[in-house]
């Protein structure tokens, strides 16, 4: 009789192990699909790039801040 419970949890965990193994074979992460790359510019004052979006746009130049804007001498 302890033989056969023995068995039996062996064949419990085995199963287990494989029901777990194909799940997670199964499992395929959620990828964001990006639209395209972002276009990168230069800040007119320090140099450094950035994203478009994220520049601040001014007379046909681009700056990574308010301050540098303002206090950029062309």
């Amino acid at each position: 009789m302890p033989g056969r419970i023995l068995l039996i949890l062996i064949v419990v965990a085995i199963a287990i192990l494989v029901v777990r193994r194909l799940i997670k074979s199964s499992y395929r992460p959620v990828t964001r699909k990006t639209t395209g790359t972002a276009r990168m510019v230069q800040c007119a004052q320090c140099g450094l790039y950035l994203p478009e979006r994220e520049a601040i746009s001014h007379e046909g130049r681009y700056y990574c801040s308010q301050a540098h804007r303002q206090d950029h001498k062309p």
